[in-house]
C-alpha cells in the first residue's frame, strides 16, 4: 500500500463528516449588511439591497402609516421610506451625518428603510444563527429572523418582508 498524497488526505478528510475543518468548510454562509438602530445591531440579507444612500429631504405622504415616512425619488424610481424603529416600537433618535437609507428590492418595487448607520457586511454561518429568544414573542416576533454571531458582536437578523408590510 503506497502513501497518500496530501491532496488525497485533504480530500479523504473533507468526505469525513466528524471532522470540524471539512464541516466548516462544508457550511453554508448567509450574507448581511449590519446596521444600528439606536445602540443595538441589527441585519438584512445582503442580496435584497440594492444600494444605500445618504438620508435626503422627503416628500410626506398624507395619512399614511406613521411608520412610512414619506417618499424619495432616486434615479427617476419613487421609493416609499420606513422607519424601521417606529414600526418596531422602538425609540426614535435624531438625524445625524451617519444616517442612512438601505434601499432594498422587494419584487418589481423598490422601499428604502431609515437606519442609524450602517456598520459592516458580515458573513454568518447559517447553522450558527439562533431563533429569536422564546421572551421575545407577538410584533417583536415576526420581525426577527433569529440572531448570528459575527467577530464576538451579536447581529439581530431582521425578516425584512414583515417589516416593510403595509397595515
Amino acid at each position: 500500500m503506497t502513501d497518500k498524497t496530501q491532496k488525497e488526505q485533504e480530500a479523504a478528510r473533507a468526505v469525513d463528516t466528524e471532522d470540524p475543518v471539512a464541516e466548516a468548510a462544508n457550511d453554508r454562509m448567509t450574507e448581511v449588511m449590519g446596521f444600528k438602530l439606536g445602540e443595538e445591531e441589527y441585519a438584512i440579507d445582503i442580496m435584497r439591497i440594492k444600494e444605500i444612500t445618504p438620508f435626503f429631504e422627503l416628500t410626506p405622504i398624507p395619512r399614511a402609516p406613521s411608520y412610512i415616512l414619506g417618499i424619495l425619488s432616486l434615479r427617476g424610481n419613487i421609493i416609499p421610506i420606513f422607519d424601521v424603529k417606529k414600526k418596531m416600537g422602538l425609540p426614535v433618535t435624531e438625524l445625524t451625518g451617519k444616517t442612512r437609507i438601505i434601499v432594498l428590492k422587494n419584487d418589481d418595487e423598490q422601499v428604502g428603510v431609515l437606519v442609524d448607520a450602517i456598520t459592516s457586511a458580515a458573513q454568518i454561518p447559517e447553522k450558527s444563527i439562533e431563533p429569536p429568544p422564546p421572551i421575545i414573542k407577538g410584533v417583536e416576533a415576526e420581525y426577527i429572523i433569529g440572531i448570528g454571531q459575527y467577530r464576538g458582536r451579536m447581529m439581530i437578523i431582521m425578516n425584512i418582508d414583515e417589516i416593510i408590510k403595509v397595515g
